[in-house]
């Protein structure tokens, strides 16, 4: 459903009004400086799915930089014809206003939960900022998305880094580029009112009604009672905690950084150290820590292993399936029932756009597909050459998430076809591999670290093509094999 039917040709006047009436030094203090002089307008996107908050982004962007900047779309295909219509809206605005739109619809029998859909949107995005060098995503987050988020954080015991979500500036793609979120500083009630009052069009997502959802739920309900509850401006005084939590969160990263430069918190945390410092601190070093290999903690976990500090205890806590966090008199060591990597050849995630090089002059490259049947019947014949190449189930990665790395003591695959696991090392023997191969060779895990492909051999069972598949993997390898 829309306010407005097609898409006025006036939109380039209506959109510098925008401007002239939400000029630059009103839009969230913390963006202004990427936006000022000099700057690329071809290094800029915005994200817009054609509700009001994006159709404002989009204008209001293009009405600054022109129409150098560029438009990502997915089309999410879950309502049918309204996604459809939807599409087209942005397609027409664009056009309007000579801004080139890149999009792309969703494979089939995706999941609607708020999780896969964010997920999906991320692996688009990311995959379009890389391919066309794009430094900047602009999205149209506005106050109320940040309340809505704060109240839903607030129930999960959330600490001030995740209550000042969303943020005005956010790194994405290991600093790649940069999420701008300009008008966290605008109400949604200001933005459509904006947009009515210069008769823009923009789509009105029916399912943003559905009471399925959490975030529906907080929006149509809980907010709304705390807005006409309370005293004062809830929003205001949303935006004002939200700017001084992210302050708090910054200051202690700063401590953070100088703590670390000072001392040696590669392989443990030295308790002598971190007694020394407030229970904030010691939670920010220890995640900082971890985060830095790919361990995600609870609050649970943390709460339980800063308790048993203060009270001199000794414990173990489960991080993941293969790790876990020791806690003694002296520190604080991870115990991981592999052995790491050498650290020359560290584990890295496998991007999706581009290549990975390796010391001996090996590459390796991923790729996102969408494979039609007789693409699939033709892998699933062997016509393939398997020591260069794999094709592997999209769905069967978690997160959609790869990485590489050497081999380790003690790995287990399961090739295609083959009727159990059986030792890498044996797997290896069995082919006649030189000690230098086996060594040298790319490993393609999963974030938990199961075997999807080995060049040389098929890729793994668990990650089997069916026909009914459509998104997949494509998996290349080039090197000497000697």
């Amino acid at each position: 459903m829309r306010d407005n039917k097609g898409v006025s040709n006036e939109l380039r006047e209506k959109s510098k009004h925008l401007l002239s009436q939400i000029p630059l030094n009103l839009w969230h203090k913390s963006t202004c400086g990427y936006f000022e002089p000099p700057r690329e307008p071809n290094c800029f996107a915005v994200a817009c799915s054609g509700g009001a908050d994006s159709i404002f982004a989009l204008l209001i962007t293009y009405a600054l930089l022109g129409s150098k900047i560029k438009v990502l779309h997915l089309n999410h295909g879950l309502r049918g014809p309204d996604s459809d219509e939807d599409e087209e809206l942005v397609f027409s605005v664009a056009s309007a206003i000579g801004v080139e739109v890149l999009s792309s619809r969703c494979f089939d029998n995706i999941r609607d939960d708020e999780g896969t859909l964010r997920s999906a949107r991320i692996d688009f995005f990311t995959s379009k900022m890389r391919e066309h060098s794009i430094k900047y995503l602009i999205q149209g987050h506005n106050l109320d998305d940040v309340a809505e988020t704060m109240l839903w954080r607030l129930a999960r015991g959330a600490g001030e880094e995740g209550l000042c979500a969303p943020r005005p500036t956010s790194p994405q793609d290991q600093g790649r580029y940069l999420i701008l979120r300009p008008f966290l500083n605008l109400s949604r009630g200001f933005i459509r009112e904006t947009l009515k009052k210069h008769e823009i069009p923009f789509s009105i997502d029916q399912s943003n009604t559905s009471s399925r959802y959490l975030r529906n739920r907080l929006r149509g309900n809980t907010l709304q009672s705390w807005k006409s509850d309370s005293d004062r401006d809830v929003l205001k005084g949303v935006e004002a905690s939200r700017d001084q939590l992210e302050e708090v969160s910054q200051a202690l990263d700063h401590w953070a950084v100088e703590i670390e430069e000072c001392n040696s918190f590669e392989k443990s945390i030295d308790l002598v150290v971190l007694k020394k410092l407030p229970r904030a601190m010691r939670r920010k070093i220890i995640v900082r820590w971890l985060r830095s290999k790919r361990l995600f903690p609870t609050t649970k976990t943390l709460n339980e292993v800063l308790d048993g500090l203060e009270r001199g205890l000794s414990l173990k806590a489960n991080l993941s399936p293969e790790s876990s966090l020791s806690l003694n008199e002296k520190s604080i060591d991870i115990i991981c029932s592999r052995k790491f990597p050498s650290p020359t050849w560290a584990t890295h995630a496998l991007p999706f756009v581009g290549r990975w090089s390796f010391p001996r002059t090996q590459i390796l490259k991923a790729e996102i597909r969408e494979a039609s049947a007789a693409e699939i019947t033709r892998i699933c014949s062997g016509g393939i050459n398997q020591e260069v190449e794999a094709w592997i189930n999209y769905a069967s990665v978690i997160d959609g998430e790869l990485f590489v790395r050497r081999r380790e003591s003690g790995d287990l695959f399961q090739p295609l076809g083959s009727t159990g696991q059986k030792k890498l090392k044996d797997f290896m023997i069995d082919r006649k591999w030189s000690q230098i191969r086996k060594e040298n060779c790319p490993i393609v895990v999963d974030r938990r670290g199961q075997i999807l492909w080995v060049p040389g051999f098929p890729p793994a069972e668990s990650a089997k093509l069916e026909a009914s598949i459509a998104r997949v993997i494509r998996l290349t390898y080039s090197g000497a094999a000697s």
